[in-house]
């Protein structure tokens, strides 16, 4: 998970027509029928030439690589409903319920949802106000002082889209260690006079761009990351 571009406008006629769903699915008052056309309208929209724009939408907010909005290391493929379209059928054709993520994150979760905790929405809220991402690459949830305890909502956003899976913490941690080296290969070679504060700028606006593991450039890069040793070296030899 990283911090994601805004949720962009929808075109007039793609936003009619989410509403006229919406509007057809509201308007069944039998609770199972309603659930029911809910998914049909949504699985017929999904295939169709209208639809189109919507994930062109979603993909434009993933930036480089288009990674999954959720974990971050693999390519997203599927549409994800944030409150799934199975118990929540007037969210099936909500844009601003759609997210962007890899089949993994989107199987994990399923039509799992707590309204009483609510997992963190990567389109709406800004992850590193729930999560840090530790020396060894783990993706965690942030301490909370006032309950004594890790964040609800983070603990439950892990356990939703196993964003803690072994697979994923340790391309994080190979992710991190690749940073450390190159920005401190980057801080000797301006301490030698071989890169100026300009070449490191660029480098490190290379590096943030890289569609690898993107949560952990933005979280260093970018978050709370750049508080640490490595990454104030860099970033004052950059005059950044």
């Amino acid at each position: 998970m990283r911090e994601l571009t805004a949720r962009p406008n929808l075109a007039a006629q793609t936003a009619r027509r989410m509403a006229t769903e919406t509007e057809q699915i509201a308007g069944i008052q039998d609770v199972g029928e309603q659930h029911a056309t809910a998914i049909r309208r949504y699985n017929s929209s999904r295939g169709a030439t209208w639809f189109a724009p919507v994930v062109v939408a979603l993909k434009s907010m993933t930036g480089e690589g288009q990674r999954c909005m959720l974990c971050s290391g693999s390519e997203a493929a599927q549409v994800e409903h944030y409150r799934p379209k199975n118990t929540y059928p007037l969210q099936a054709l909500a844009w601003s319920n759609l997210l962007w993520i890899c089949g993994v994150c989107n199987l994990s979760k399923g039509d799992d949802f707590d309204e009483q905790c609510q997992p963190v929405n990567p389109a709406e809220e800004r992850p590193w106000d729930y999560f840090f991402i530790d020396e060894f690459g783990n993706f965690c949830a942030k301490w909370t002082p006032e309950t004594n305890s890790l964040n609800s909502r983070a603990v439950e956003t892990i356990r939703l889209y196993s964003l803690d899976r072994q697979a994923l913490q340790e391309t994080r941690f190979a992710r991190l260690r690749e940073l450390k080296r190159f920005l401190n290969d980057c801080v000797a070679l301006n301490a030698q006079g071989q890169l100026s504060e300009e070449d490191l700028q660029t480098r490190v606006l290379d590096f943030h761009s890289n569609p690898l593991q993107p949560d952990v450039g933005d979280y260093f890069l970018n978050g709370p990351g750049r508080l640490e040793p490595v990454f104030t070296a860099f970033f004052a030899a950059a005059g950044l």
